[in-house]
């Protein structure tokens, strides 16, 4: 019997990373003068969003940009973060939460400021959202005081998001399970858990899964908690999770909005980021194509990024009619 489709999917993509890796040390494929040999982007787990799109992108940097480009699996923002600002990876995937603070030296940065980052290209917006199951009394994350609740992966994006929330809110669960979304999902059905929150491009793929087997609710934060949040942390939007973004959700639920961005270390030369921003939007149909949530790259983000943007891509952005507010400009670029 022959590998399952996702599993030769997997073969095909690390035989590309290898055959990557050899060109950038070999030599062959040589790019512009002043360019490196090869790129990395730092992701997430295999299977993610994050790890999905970059590996797109890499191909698209490899076959439309010649520069040899490969993934790199990660824990997510804060680690690419770091990978990014030590100069250990070119480019990754970061919210933009983890880079205001990382920029600022704020919270998980403890002091220290990555200032060797910069924005390099817009995402799609990650949606704090949560399931209960329907036969429990709770329709926003206000309803949790006392009941135990899953929050993902501890350090991750969910949990960053849902204790900074309920710390303002004053809600108090009786418990915070930090889990993977499968083991979430069979603590919810069992009972030990009312439900839980995520961040994510939704739809949130094991909510989906446990709304066909379960009467669920999909919950949120309603609007005037989300502005009391947004007064805290600025990074952390008043948004709308779309009627029928699930099959058992009819109505807008109110939430909480974060962006997703590539971001890069200050010493790519400044035509290799124009180049590469460049090529994200000439071939937005291939990001597409490895993944819907790719459609959401509007340029205009940029003006609202959580810290300075890359020479390179602001002159990209600049041409598209996009207006740089001077705080976004970094050092090098005012030389």
């Amino acid at each position: 019997m022959g590998r399952p489709k996702g599993l030769r999917e997997l073969a095909a993509v690390a035989l590309s990373a290898a055959i990557l890796v050899w060109l950038a040390v070999t030599g062959e494929g040589a790019t512009r003068p002043g360019w490196p040999q090869g790129l990395s982007i730092a992701t997430a787990p295999v299977g993610g969003t994050y790890y999905v799109w970059g590996a797109a992108f890499a191909k698209i940097l490899s076959d439309k940009v010649g520069i040899a480009t490969t993934v790199e699996v990660t824990a997510g923002p804060v680690q690419n973060i770091r990978l990014v600002d030590a100069g250990q990876s070119s480019l990754a995937i970061a919210t933009n939460g983890p880079v205001f603070e990382g920029w600022r030296g704020l919270d998980w940065a403890k002091g220290k400021q990555h200032t060797n980052m910069r924005v390099v290209l817009p995402m799609y917006a990650s949606h704090f959202h949560g399931l209960v199951l329907a036969k429990h009394p709770i329709r926003s994350i206000r309803d949790l005081t006392g009941h135990p609740v899953g929050a993902g992966a501890r350090g991750g994006t969910p949990d960053l998001y849902f204790r900074r929330v309920i710390e303002i809110l004053g809600i108090k669960p009786s418990r915070i399970v930090n889990l993977g979304f499968q083991e979430m999902n069979d603590q919810t059905k069992d009972g030990m858990i009312v439900g839980y929150y995520t961040a994510v491009g939704p739809p949130q793929p094991s909510f989906t899964e446990l709304e066909t087997t379960h009467d669920v609710r999909i919950v949120g934060v309603l609007p005037e908690d989300a502005r009391k949040v947004q007064e805290k942390f600025p990074y952390m939007l008043p948004g709308t999770l779309a009627a029928g973004t699930y099959k058992s959700q009819k109505e807008a639920v109110p939430n909480i909005v974060g962006f997703n961005l590539l971001i890069g270390h200050k010493d790519l030369p400044e035509d290799l980021v124009y180049a590469l921003a460049k090529a994200a939007y000439d071939n937005h149909d291939a990001l597409i194509a490895a993944h819907p949530i790719a459609k959401e790259m509007p340029p205009e983000r940029m003006a609202h990024a959580p810290s300075p943007i890359h020479p390179g891509a602001i002159r990209y952005f600049r041409e598209k009619g996009v207006a740089i507010p001077d705080t976004l400009i970094p050092p090098e670029a005012r030389r």
